[in-house]
């Protein structure tokens, strides 16, 4: 009896001097032994060496929700009808879909923000071993468009319209394979966005075939205020409404009329004064983008006005110029100078609808 007590005890001894040595062994691998006496070494001091851009690759989950349900026992025994409770589970993006929020956010950024089409998309996710295929992606963006984005932009289109101060432009769009049309007929998207008025700023774009008055009228209505537009005139049929030209287009015209004359021949010339007009306009707004609307506005009189009146007499002192790049200049500053002058009316509004 005394031997088997005996060796029991070697055995716990010897365990606990390997748990002992393993642990010890642990500790050391963290240290840093002196090459002179063989002792551990302690921190003194850390440096950043370098550092290194590290990828990670997007990753795809399956989320499975799990609904429970919950049963009464004394009701299972006393109540004619069981109380049975099953708890609440989130509501899908799309109903009888797996699409996800995430998911279908993604394939948006890729293709809208990215410009990666839906087919590219479709073998990156085979690759992943995720069989989605494109016509799913797309059902799942219009579907999520229609259901959830439109709302939004319905609603951010009602703020935008009780905003005092708007920009509006037209850019050229081509559409392929759009029914009833021709791949080279122009089609446009009109952008408007609110000002510079210290609110959150709204940007919205709309897609139309055409480019006339009837789509901007359309969009706008019940908008009363000040509008900034180039020189389009469709925008200038609507009613209620105070334009605002643009100088950033009257200097580039004026800038385009002197790419025209040789290089060493240009300074002194009507175009280079023409420029130089606008430069000087341009240079007092980097000046006053600082100050409050009400400073800018009478700082505005003070130094732009007398600039703006000597550039309107000068234009209008040239008779007809025939066809050339800086008579079509002068004749757009002189079409639109009842637009180009009422960036004067209120310190909120812009010199340029840049």
């Amino acid at each position: 009896m005394n031997e088997t007590n005996h060796t029991e005890n070697l055995i716990k001894e010897n365990a606990a001097l390997k748990t002992e040595n393993a642990e010890l062994k642990r500790q050391l691998n963290w240290l840093i032994i002196c090459p002179e006496c063989d002792d551990p070494l302690h921190r003194i001091d850390k440096e950043t060496v370098r550092k290194e851009l590290k990828t990670v690759p997007t990753k795809a989950v399956l989320v499975q929700h799990v609904r429970h349900s919950y049963g009464c026992r004394r009701c299972e025994m006393e109540a004619e009808v069981p109380t049975i409770i099953k708890a609440s589970t989130p509501e899908p993006v799309i109903k009888g879909s797996f699409a996800s929020p995430e998911a279908i956010a993604h394939i948006m950024v890729q293709k809208f923000v990215m410009g990666i089409p839906l087919y590219r998309q479709e073998k990156e996710f085979e690759r992943q071993g995720i069989m989605l295929t494109r016509q799913t992606m797309s059902n799942w963006l219009i579907k999520s468009t229609n259901d959830w984005l439109f709302p939004i932009y319905r609603l951010l289109h009602k703020r935008l319209l009780e905003r005092e101060l708007l920009f509006a432009d037209e850019t050229e769009f081509q559409v392929l394979q759009e029914p009833g049309r021709t791949a080279q007929q122009k089609s446009y998207f009109w952008v408007y966005r609110t000002g510079n008025d210290g609110l959150p700023p709204i940007i919205l774009c709309e897609y139309k075939p055409g480019r006339g008055h009837e789509h901007p009228k359309e969009f706008l209505s019940g908008f009363k205020g000040f509008l900034h537009t180039e020189g389009w005139e469709a925008y200038h049929k609507l009613p209620d409404i105070t334009f605002v030209g643009c100088f950033a287009h009257v200097r580039r015209k004026f800038g385009e009329a002197l790419k025209t004359l040789p290089a060493k021949n240009r300074e002194g010339t009507n175009a280079h004064r023409g420029k130089q007009c606008c430069d000087a306009l341009f240079d007092i707004e980097r000046k006053l983008s600082k100050l409050s609307a009400d400073e800018r506005y009478k700082q505005r009189l003070d130094l732009a006005k007398p600039i703006l009146d000597e550039f309107h007499a000068w234009v209008l002192s040239f008779d007809s110029l025939g066809k050339s790049m800086f008579s079509k200049a002068v004749n757009y500053a002189i079409d639109q100078w009842k637009y180009l002058k009422n960036y004067l009316l209120d310190g909120q509004l812009e010199l340029s609808n840049n």
